[in-house]
C-alpha cells in the first residue's frame, strides 16, 4: 500500500484541465501575432541597419527595444506550447522545453520594461532637459542595465529551481496554463513579482511619468519663441525624438492587459473570474503579442523618409489605382539653410536625417535640411 501511494502522488490532477474554444483561440491569436511582430521587429531593425538617413541616437534605443520584443515573442510561441503541455496527465516541469521557455519569458519581458524605460529616460533628458551630449554620453549604462539585469533575474530563478506549472491553478480552475513559476516554491507569489509582474508595474508608473512629462514639455517647446542661435538643436531635438515620447504609451495600453489578467486571477472573486477571465485572457493574448507590430507601425509612418518610401513604392508599383496622400508624396523640392554653429553649441551625436550620397540623386523630402559650417 505505501508503495501504491508513492507511486499516485506525483500525478498530477491537471487531466482534467482541458482546452475550451478560449483557450484554442488563446493560443492561435498568441501564435498569429507573435510570427507578425516578430516580422515587424524584424523591418525595425532592418530599416535601421538599411537607411543611413534614419539614424539617431533614439532610433538606436528603439532598435535595442525591438531586439527584446523579438525574444519577447518567441518565449511567447514557446510558452504556447507549453500551455498545450500543461494538460498532460504529468505535466514535465524539467523539460527543455518548459525550462527554456521560462527562461525566455522571464528575460525578454523584463528586458522589455527595462529598455522601455530607457528610452523614456533618454527623451526626458534630451527634450526636457535638453541634456542632449549626457544623454548620447551615458546609453552605454542603458545597455548594460537592460541586458545584464534580466539576464541576472532569469538565471538566478533558473539556479533557484521555480520554473514549473502551477498544479494549483490546473486544479482550481480546471484550465491549462503556461510553465512560468511552479507551486513546489513556498514563496510563489514573491517569484511572480520578482521575475515580471514586479518590472511590470514599475515600468507603467515610471512610462506614465516620463510620458506626460515629455509630452508637457514639447508642447510648452511648441507655443515658446525659440532663441534663433539654437534653432538647429531645437529642429533637431524635434526631429530625432518627438515621435519616440509614443513608445511607453504604446507598451502601457498593450500590456495592461495581461497584468490585469495576473492580478484578477490570482487576488479577483471566483465569480468574477467567471465573468470576466476569459474576455481578460484574449486581451492578454492580443496585447502582450502586439506590441512588436504597433512599434513597426509607428516606425514607419512617423519617420518622415519612410513614409516617403512607402509613398514611392505605391506609387510605382500602383500607378493610378490607390491614392497617395498628399503630404507622402514625393517632392523635388529641398529648401538649404546654412546657420553658423553659436560657439559652445556641441551637435555631436544628434542626427539631421542627412541624405546620403547613394540618395543624393533621389531626394525627395521636401524638409529644410541644415547644414552646419565646420
Amino acid at each position: 500500500m505505501a508503495h501504491e501511494t508513492q507511486t499516485e502522488a506525483p500525478v498530477s490532477p491537471s487531466p482534467n484541465a482541458t482546452f475550451t474554444s478560449v483557450d484554442a483561440a488563446y493560443v492561435i491569436i498568441t501564435n498569429g501575432l507573435s510570427v507578425v511582430s516578430i516580422v515587424g521587429n524584424l523591418v525595425i531593425i532592418g530599416c535601421y541597419y538599411l537607411y543611413n538617413d534614419i539614424r539617431t541616437t533614439g532610433r538606436k534605443l528603439f532598435v535595442s527595444l525591438s531586439i527584446a520584443n523579438f525574444i519577447m515573442c518567441v518565449g511567447a510561441l514557446l510558452q504556447a506550447a507549453t500551455f498545450y503541455k500543461s494538460t498532460e496527465r504529468v505535466p514535465q516541469e524539467r523539460s527543455v522545453l518548459c525550462e527554456t521557455a521560462a527562461l525566455f519569458t522571464v528575460y525578454s519581458n523584463t528586458a522589455t520594461c527595462l529598455w522601455t524605460d530607457a528610452i523614456g529616460f533618454y527623451l526626458f533628458l534630451c527634450v526636457t532637459l535638453r541634456f542632449i551630449v549626457v544623454a548620447n554620453r551615458v546609453t552605454w549604462l542603458f545597455h548594460i542595465f537592460s541586458w545584464v539585469m534580466p539576464a541576472v533575474v532569469a538565471f538566478s530563478a533558473g539556479a533557484s529551481d521555480v520554473y514549473g506549472y502551477d498544479d494549483t491553478f490546473l486544479r482550481r480552475h480546471r484550465r491549462p496554463a503556461p510553465c512560468w513559476i511552479s507551486d513546489r516554491v513556498s514563496n510563489k507569489m514573491d517569484w511572480y513579482f520578482v521575475t515580471i509582474e514586479g518590472w511590470m508595474l514599475a515600468s507603467y508608473l515610471a512610462s506614465i511619468l516620463l510620458y506626460t512629462v515629455i509630452s508637457c514639455s514639447v508642447k510648452c517647446q511648441a507655443v515658446k519663441k525659440i532663441d534663433r542661435n539654437y534653432v538647429i538643436e531645437d529642429m533637431a531635438i524635434q526631429t530625432a525624438n518627438k515621435q519616440l515620447r509614443y513608445i511607453p504609451l504604446i507598451f502601457i495600453c498593450l500590456r495592461i492587459w495581461g497584468t490585469f489578467y495576473f492580478l484578477f486571477v490570482q487576488y479577483g472573486p471566483a465569480k468574477g473570474r467567471d465573468m470576466f477571465g476569459d474576455s481578460l485572457l484574449i486581451m492578454k493574448a492580443v496585447g502582450d503579442n502586439s506590441i512588436g507590430l504597433a512599434n513597426c507601425l509607428l516606425f514607419l509612418l512617423s519617420i518622415k523618409a519612410m513614409r516617403k518610401r512607402i509613398a514611392r513604392w505605391f506609387s510605382d508599383r500602383c500607378k493610378g489605382k490607390v491614392s497617395v496622400p498628399e503630404k507622402w508624396r514625393p517632392s523635388t523640392i529641398v529648401r538649404r539653410i546654412q546657420k553658423k554653429k553659436p560657439q559652445g553649441l556641441d551637435l555631436s551625436g544628434i542626427s539631421l536625417d542627412f541624405p546620403t550620397n547613394d540618395d543624393s540623386s533621389s531626394i525627395i523630402d521636401d524638409d529644410i535640411l541644415f547644414e552646419r559650417e565646420v
